[in-house]
């Protein structure tokens, strides 16, 4: 999963065909390629393929080597690598976790019949937004055997998540961005939510740094908030529409659109 605005840059340059240049890999062999994953100690970048599964390129000095392709079951849409371990939101199956030690990454647990969307972790907890409406807690202490500890419901279309400091920011494509404090995660509480559009805010990729987060947002572009203050979100002078913003906005979004 997207951690920072960099690797928003990064995930969208990937995605104009530089790694399918380098690697000369067609359209057909990558799959409709969602989301990256970069692993810093092993120099490896992660490709969440949907139906293609997840693709391992090694990574030295801006050059990318095709390592291995693995595919299971399911629909690898996004991921986010942490402690040697990576974590999938497949829409089939909700989590699924992978040994990455080695060249083939390896299935060591799957959460069943769930539709994940997004994915975010912060200390030992992740969150897994869902396609049925509901954001899951994860208790990761035991990284390769998460513990559901608690679901928050009532959203609409929940496409994608980002963590900091105790607050979910969940992206939902028909309301814009809602706001969760998860600082009790056996707890957790609605705080505030924000929508730039009353109808079709279109809100499907979310990323954020340093007291704002930024949304791909379809038409609408890249949409900034200000969240300095969680409960009391506010749109920047650029959060509208931005002209700059909209190609980015929408080739970010169409990661994620399937």
């Amino acid at each position: 999963m997207i951690k920072s605005i960099r690797e928003l840059f990064l995930l969208v340059w990937f995605f104009l065909g530089i790694c399918g240049c380098q690697l000369n890999l067609s359209t057909s062999e990558m799959g409709y390629c969602f989301d990256a994953g970069l692993d810093e100690v092993q120099n490896r970048l992660y490709i969440a393929a949907g139906k293609a599964g997840i693709h391992t390129l090694g990574v030295d000095h801006g050059q990318l080597t095709f390592i291995s392709t693995f595919y299971d079951a399911g629909y690898y849409r996004n991921l986010i690598i942490h402690n040697g371990t990576a974590y999938v939101a497949d829409t089939d199956r909700g989590l699924v976790v992978l040994d990455i030690t080695g060249d083939i990454p390896k299935p060591v647990w799957v959460q069943g019949e769930n539709q994940g969307t997004g994915i975010a972790i912060e200390h030992n907890l992740l969150y897994l937004s869902t396609g049925d409406g509901n954001l899951d807690i994860f208790d990761i202490s035991l990284p390769r055997l998460p513990k559901l500890i608690q679901q928050v419901d009532n959203f609409d279309q929940p496409w994608d998540v980002w963590v900091f400091d105790g607050i979910a920011y969940v992206a939902d494509v028909n309301k814009g961005v809602e706001i969760i404090d998860v600082s009790m995660p056996s707890a957790p509480q609605r705080i505030g939510s924000i929508s730039w559009d009353p109808e079709e805010p279109m809100a499907e990729v979310i990323a954020g740094e340093a007291g704002f987060i930024y949304i791909a947002a379809g038409k609408h572009g890249l949409v900034v908030i200000d969240v300095i203050n969680p409960g009391i979100p506010a749109s920047t002078p650029m959060g509208q529409a931005i002209n700059f913003g909209k190609e980015l906005g929408e080739a970010a979004a169409d990661i994620s659109r399937k």
